[in-house]
């Protein structure tokens, strides 16, 4: 992007509201190549900056679990293994602020109100440890495709999936969330080095037409949250209209208050005057981060609690809860979990605080804090872990390896390179193990499953992630 690239629109509105000086690092910030970032998970058992610099990674710890790339001459990093299965997610620093301020923990329940494609959502499950529950809503179907597949890539089976405007959850649910993430939909002035397309539409009157939304999207996750409950709005837009102004009108009419956090990035307040009009103060404590300061987009952030109830709105009939879930004890569909955990040497133990779900010959697999009298809400609750075959058997799904990859102890086989290739393209190929089902392990990590017949291998590798550009080393 040049500087003759960004439209007169969208230069007004910088001058008008941050200065020419802001206006001119912006330009010198687009024209300049986009910083990588991962964010890795925490259970893996190997060092993420050795492990990447086999590929000539290099890779800097940010803070936490969050770490820079430096240095990628190949482009490698969407393309390792250990990508692929899910070790480590690409996403920008910008987008890994809303949930750390909003700090979800384990046990807790919690809605993303705007999910799609998941980044933001699978950060959140695994602050809470996999565990608690957590509403990934989504309006537009065509995203939730990508939506499912991030969640079954990072093994966040704590999540349901719900496909419905997000202003009607409250129409849903009433005071119940412990935290609500409100990352709304909005104009994009913050991540113009993303998405140059911006420039062709952006105008003041697009702004205008979405504010009606946004506003709505934040009541309803104020209206979810509990008395008590944390709420984070968040943008990566930095206009005035779609993020003060929004939150001071909320703040004007909804039992809500502003708390201030900290943030491992500069920032800065916000704006308490716009065109003549006075902001509340507390929005002081919210935050605006500029892109040229922290070499990643802009984004507002702001965090409210809830203190006090909303008038009641009339609710959606609540559904009979279905008869198609169990937990593990001593039923008959209980079976097919002690089956899986005999075969692949698990303790019983780590199915004690699940939830199982049969949804036709599929079993799926959600946390005990699942709320069953709300199932029939969702599309999807969980990630699945099995298949019921004619024979009235369970045949292990890769999911359910992967998530249980560290305490899996029998029925292993280690593979080459050559095999593990085989693996990942769908195809078949010669090992030397039993037959039956086997869980496949490269370089420490567990990958899937295959099934051994005469000394072939089935690949079970799912098909949407099945892909011919993976290095592997």
């Amino acid at each position: 992007m040049t500087q003759n690239n960004i439209s007169s629109h969208i230069d007004n509105y910088f001058i008008e509201v941050y200065g020419q000086d802001y206006l001119n690092s912006y330009y010198k910030y687009i024209n300049q190549p986009i910083v990588d970032y991962i964010r890795v998970r925490n259970n893996i058992n190997y060092d993420i900056e050795k492990r990447l610099y086999d590929y000539n990674i290099i890779v800097e710890k940010f803070i936490d679990n969050i770490y820079k790339v430096k240095n990628d001459p190949n482009n490698y990093i969407g393309k390792t293994i250990e990508f692929v299965i899910g070790d480590y997610y690409i996403q920008s620093l910008s987008s890994m602020l809303p949930p750390y301020v909003l700090n979800p923990t384990k046990g807790e329940k919690v809605v993303d109100l705007c999910a799609a494609p998941g980044s933001k959502t699978t950060q959140i499950s695994e602050m809470m440890d996999y565990s608690g529950f957590l509403v990934a809503n989504e309006i537009d179907i065509k995203r939730v495709k990508t939506l499912a597949h991030n969640l079954d890539k990072y093994k966040a089976y704590n999540t349901a999936i719900m496909i419905n405007r997000g202003e009607l959850l409250s129409k849903y649910f009433d005071d119940e969330f412990d935290k609500v993430l409100a990352d709304v939909p909005c104009t994009g002035l913050g991540i113009l080095n993303k998405k140059n397309e911006i420039k062709n539409w952006w105008s003041k009157k697009i702004v205008d037409a979405i504010l009606d939304i946004q506003y709505k999207l934040l009541l309803a996750a104020i209206r979810v949250a509990k008395v008590g409950g944390t709420i984070v709005y968040s943008t990566c837009s930095l206009t005035i209209e779609e993020n003060e102004y929004i939150v001071d009108k909320i703040l004007k009419n909804y039992p809500v208050e502003v708390i201030d956090f900290d943030l491992p990035v500069p920032s800065h307040p916000s704006k308490l005057e716009y065109k003549g009009d006075q902001y509340n103060p507390e929005l002081l404590k919210a935050k605006r981060t500029f892109p040229w300061e922290i070499q990643s987009e802009g984004f507002y952030i702001c965090k409210l609690r809830k203190i006090d109830k909303l008038d009641a709105k009339e609710k959606f009939s609540k559904v009979d809860k279905p008869n198609d879930y169990f937990y593990f004890g001593n039923n008959k569909n209980s079976d097919y979990i002690k089956y899986l955990a005999d075969y692949f040497g698990l303790d019983y133990g780590l199915f004690s605080d699940k939830l199982f779900l049969i949804r036709g010959n599929d079993i799926y697999m959600s946390t005990i804090e699942t709320p069953v009298e709300y199932l029939n809400y969702f599309n999807r609750t969980g990630i699945k872990i099995g298949t019921i075959n004619k024979f009235d058997q369970i045949v292990p799904h890769t999911y359910f390896t992967q998530i249980f990859s560290n305490k899996i102890a029998n029925n292993i086989v280690d593979v080459d390179s050559l095999q593990l290739k085989n693996y990942l393209m769908g195809s078949n190929f010669n090992i030397d193990a039993d037959n039956g089902y086997k869980v496949v392990r490269y370089n420490g990590n567990m990958i899937g499953t295959i099934i051994v017949k005469d000394k072939t291998a089935k690949s079970q590798f799912p098909k949407s992630k099945r892909s011919q550009d993976i290095i592997i080393k």
